[in-house]
């Protein structure tokens, strides 16, 4: 009889750290040479992620993409805790500079969060506090 030993926290992290950092390093290639569709997915997963992180917040964000594909300025809202966020693989100011350029007036007053996929994970991995 083989007895399973349940893995330790350390090891539950290190294994969602592994498969987030290859789904990261997947998308930046695949942004190289074209193809965007794993950015769609990036979106979904980093909505569950930060609800997740923010619950006690009460966080309930939404990915607007579903409903206008590539929204103008950001990728995810929450109108109840007046946040917008962007998810993105680029982590440079001029994409900074055009998401913020981009958000419409009608969100005047919401906290503008960027997330640039590689900054998140590695936030993640260090433990930091995110937001």
């Amino acid at each position: 009889m083989m007895v399973t030993i349940p893995p330790t926290r350390q090891a539950i992290i290190d294994d969602i750290h592994m498969k987030l950092s290859i789904f990261s390093v997947c998308t930046m290639l695949q942004n190289g040479v074209g193809f965007f569709n794993l950015n769609h997915h990036a979106e979904d997963l980093f909505c569950k992620i930060l609800n997740e992180f923010k619950a006690n917040d009460g966080w309930n964000l939404t990915n607007v993409n579903p409903k206008t594909l590539n929204h103008p300025g950001f990728d995810l809202v929450d109108d109840d805790k007046h946040v917008v966020v962007q998810v993105t693989s680029e982590r440079t100011l001029s994409k900074l500079k055009d998401a913020l350029t981009k958000t419409s007036p009608n969100y005047k007053g919401y906290s503008f969060i960027f997330c640039p996929l590689i900054l998140c994970l590695l936030q993640l991995r260090a433990g930091a506090k995110m937001l």
